[in-house]
């Protein structure tokens, strides 16, 4: 992937076209190597799973608000905006504000839904097929420690913004 990104980029700097071309790069999922006993993608939320790289270059990128914790959904109006696309009404596009403290993140909806809602400290997860869990990325980003008995007021919340979601 390397070799490839990297001959597109010099082939546009050859053509004069690299400070005008947007490129993005990103992925749908992560890959867990040996984290939680287990490896490939399995239908977890475990950060090794869901924080996805996100790289952006071009013009005007550097200034972006959006980058940092952000649904790879919330780069879609930044990049129609940038090109100059119409989009027809019927195509909807999330949109980021102040108000998106959370991200949702779903890896499966039948038989059984698993689903997480995370912000910058915290992590619940809703697992059908075991029980919830809730951490705490700040003092245990490996998610090793449920600390749903130790916050049930958070897991409540986090709990009752996920029904929302759904």
């Amino acid at each position: 992937t390397d070799r490839h990104l990297g001959e597109l980029l010099d082939e546009l700097e050859a053509r004069g076209l690299r400070e005008e071309t947007i490129v993005v790069v990103t992925a749908d999922h992560g890959e867990q190597f040996g984290e939680h006993s287990q490896y490939s993608h399995p239908h977890q939320l475990y950060e090794e799973l869901i924080h996805v790289p996100l790289v952006v270059s071009g013009a005007d990128v550097s200034s972006q608000s959006w980058l940092g914790i952000t649904p790879v959904a919330g780069l879609t109006p930044w990049l129609v905006d940038k090109v100059g696309l119409d989009v027809p009404d019927s195509f909807v596009i999330d949109t980021l504000s102040a108000e998106h403290e959370s991200v949702t993140a779903e890896a499966n909806l039948q038989p059984d839904y698993v689903a997480a809602i995370r912000t910058d400290r915290w992590k619940y997860v809703r697992d059908e097929r075991a029980e919830d869990a809730l951490f705490n990325l700040e003092t245990d980003p490996g998610e090793e420690e449920n600390m749903l008995m130790d916050h049930p007021d958070v897991a409540e919340e986090f709990s009752n913004r996920l029904s929302e979601h759904l």
